[in-house]
């Protein structure tokens, strides 16, 4: 059986923590440890994926249990209007 507490999660592997991402203060800037967000209630997405400095992508009618396509970097608030979290090791 393979021990978890001696795993190295690297950016393909499966994230062994998570938490909600609360982004109604503004945008946030996510960690380097997330390595995905997945959907946890539909809506619509805006963010900006990890490295890009300016644009914006924007993903709407997303449904439950979806993820962003990119490593994401940054979510935005405005016109964000799904429930998220994050992936990390």
């Amino acid at each position: 059986m393979a021990n978890f507490d001696e795993f190295t999660g690297t950016l393909q592997s499966l994230g062994r923590k998570g938490s909600m991402i609360n982004y109604s203060g503004g945008d946030v800037a996510l960690a380097a440890s997330v390595k995905a967000v997945v959907v946890c209630d539909g809506g619509n997405v805006v963010y900006r994926p990890r490295l890009e400095a300016s644009a914006q992508i924007t993903m709407t009618g997303l449904s439950v249990g979806q993820f962003l396509p990119h490593v994401p970097g940054t979510i935005i608030q405005s016109g964000t209007t799904a429930v998220l979290c994050t992936v990390e090791d």
